[in-house]
């Protein structure tokens, strides 16, 4: 989910323009305003999973990731879009190292934890193609 909602968006730009209006700025701080705060919290979130425990700053960041997600379903304009954009970055940057952290505990010894990194690693892969596929479909069928 974190690398699809940076990607789906892309294609959905055309139909966020023509339902919430806004200029190409606010259409860039919809697809940025993720990026920023995922770029900008990630590091710390590992600190906070290293700090509090991985299941306990994960379920913070799943909180607030699907909150967010359903701000940015309900927002009434570009602005309140972009704003739920970044708590959406925050949220998915504290998802990152703490899911990490879960696989590597739940896989303690390192040949069983690498192929449990791999598949963690192929879902974000299959996300990135699939995200502007998805993007495309739920446009049309909105």
């Amino acid at each position: 989910m974190i690398t699809l909602d940076a990607v789906v968006v892309n294609v959905a730009l055309p139909s966020i323009r023509a339902g919430l209006g806004g200029g190409i700025t606010g259409l860039q701080w919809v697809v940025d305003g993720y990026t920023l705060m995922f770029a900008a919290v990630l590091l710390s979130a590992g600190s906070l999973s290293d700090r509090f425990g991985a299941r306990r700053v994960f379920g913070a960041g799943l909180a607030v990731f699907v909150l967010a997600s359903a701000a940015c379903g309900v927002a009434p304009a570009v602005g309140a879009l972009v704003a739920a954009r970044f708590v959406q970055g925050a949220g998915a940057a504290v998802l990152m190292p703490s899911s990490m952290a879960l696989v590597g505990q739940a896989y303690p010894h390192p040949d069983r934890r690498a192929p449990a990194a791999a598949v963690s690693a192929m879902g974000g892969t299959v996300a990135t193609a699939a995200g502007p596929l998805l993007g495309g479909v739920l446009t049309m069928v909105s």
